[in-house]
């Protein structure tokens, strides 16, 4: 997804637009998915109708919203569970918390893709979440709202081999401090940033 007047076009792509939105001062949401069409009208039948207002003003997971989430990265990693849900909608200080329509665990890049894609088209709010070590309530909601679908990045644990030459590594934002400290001493590296958090707290936040 971009948001700009003119997406790149990727080599063998085909851009469909998917949404101008007054609210985003013209700017258009596009998707670069290979044979992906659209309807004659380019509405999808995931996006909300225009009198649901604002982004945000969904106050409900709706089954058709659930279910492409559930498609996209597999139906055990969308929580929707109030007691499972809830610690993600309090931060680590216990003085922050906010309101959480559903928790989203996607595994790879593509599936973020997705995820995001699905929110927008229904007019969610999607709310990164890494390990939630936070103690400003940065990680979580806003405590009046709106509802928001929490996408957690701890099962993006891709962890590339250190390459020797450029000292560095390619790290997945659900990589914990601890792991990556451990996986470039392994290699004969040290990694220079540490934290009292760092077995839960993850590089994504």
């Amino acid at each position: 997804l971009w948001a700009s007047g003119a997406p790149p076009a990727a080599a063998g792509a085909r851009i469909h637009p998917l949404r101008t939105d007054p609210a985003l001062q013209g700017r258009v949401l596009s998707s670069t998915e290979p044979g992906a069409p659209l309807p004659p009208d380019g509405t999808s039948p995931l996006r909300a109708p225009a009198a649901a207002g604002r982004m945000g003003a969904v106050t409900a997971l709706d089954d058709a919203v659930r279910s492409a989430l559930a498609a996209a990265v597999g139906e055990t990693h969308v929580l929707t569970d109030p007691d499972v849900i809830a610690s993600y909608g309090e931060d680590w200080s216990r003085r922050f918390r906010g309101p959480v329509l559903a928790v989203v665990r996607p595994a790879s890049t593509d599936e973020v893709a997705a995820v995001v894609r699905i929110c927008a088209d229904a007019r969610i709010p999607v709310l990164p979440q890494g390990g939630n070590t936070g103690l400003v309530g940065g990680s979580v909601p806003g405590h009046d709202g709106p509802a928001c679908v929490v996408l957690s990045t701890r099962r993006l644990t891709r962890l590339d081999d250190v390459d020797q030459v450029a000292g560095q590594v390619t790290a997945g934002a659900g990589v914990t401090l601890a792991q990556l400290h451990e996986h470039a001493r392994s290699a004969g590296w040290a990694y220079g940033v540490d934290l009292a958090a760092r077995d839960s707290a993850t590089l994504g936040g």
